[in-house]
């Protein structure tokens, strides 16, 4: 197993996804005891207004997860937190935070499934549902 977060982690520890555990056409993990890799970003704090920067940092991401997928297939991403901007994303239009919105929660979840493996996300206090 690989936990990447930065940088790479060996393990040996068996993972046993819910049920549930699957996105968007996305099949169910079909994990082994010794091979499967979970990437763990945190803090997004996204923020539409500069998507370009996270499509990068996605890039370096998906190197590892396509590496791994030819592997064994067995990749997942969570997410921990944070997942919006705490301030206003349009200051002209709305003082609203961005964070917890219905339309943060829709980019992030666009973003994340751009990384094309199932994924989790681990709340914070940037990420709560204010509508």
């Amino acid at each position: 197993m690989k936990l990447f977060f930065g940088f790479l982690i060996p393990a040996a520890m068996a993972f046993t996804p819910s049920p549930s555990f699957t996105r968007r056409g996305y099949s169910q993990l079909a994990m082994s005891a010794d091979e499967f890799s979970v990437a763990i970003v945190g803090d997004l704090h996204i923020d539409p207004r500069t998507m370009e920067d996270y499509y990068t940092g996605r890039e370096h991401w998906t190197k590892i997860i396509d590496e791994d997928k030819g592997k064994h297939g067995n990749v997942a991403l969570v997410s921990l937190g944070d997942l919006g901007e705490s301030k206003s994303v349009r200051p002209d239009e709305t003082s609203e935070l961005f964070a917890g919105t219905t339309e943060c929660h829709e980019v992030a979840a666009e973003y994340l499934n751009s990384f094309g493996v199932p994924y989790e996300v681990v709340g914070g206090n940037h990420g709560k549902l204010n509508e």
